[in-house]
Formats: structure tokens, C-alpha cells, sequence
């Protein structure tokens, strides 16, 4: 891992994380009383018979090179 990615792996970890092991779980918490997580995909078929997550998740970004570019991707996830 570079230095470059220090500061997303941050966030990201915060992200993936949180409400999983940052906080322990109780039900009188108001994050609780929400059923909404960011990023929670479900199997297809689950998504259309009615499921409120979503099946996928698409990103777009647009970028504006430097003069020698390299672009450089890490994609993460927690499977439970």
C-alpha cells in the first residue's frame, strides 16, 4: 500500500465499518431505527422480488490527466 491511498483507506475503512464495528449495536440508537446502509448490494433475484437494496452499483468519474498519467484502483468490500 502507498502513501497515496493512506487517506482513502481511511475514509474507507470509517465507511465500510461503521455501524459494524465502530459502534455496537443497539436498538434504541437512531442509526438503528433506519433500515439504510450505503453501498449494501443483494443477490439479483432478491433485488427483483421486491428487496429494497440494490443488485449493482455503478461509479463514474471524470478525470482530467496530468501530462504522464497512471491511474490506480482498490475496490473493497465486506461480504457477510
Amino acid at each position: 500500500m502507498t502513501a497515496d491511498f493512506d487517506l482513502a483507506r481511511k475514509v474507507a475503512n470509517a465507511v465500510l465499518y461503521e455501524g459494524y464495528l465502530l459502534y455496537p449495536y443497539r436498538a434504541s440508537a437512531v442509526k438503528n431505527r433506519v433500515r439504510w446502509q450505503f453501498g449494501v448490494l443483494v443477490p439479483r433475484a432478491q433485488a427483483e422480488a421486491g428487496w429494497p437494496e440494490p443488485w449493482f452499483q455503478q461509479a463514474e468519474f471524470l478525470l482530467e490527466p496530468a501530462e504522464n498519467p497512471e491511474l490506480r484502483v482498490m475496490v473493497r468490500f465486506l461480504q457477510f
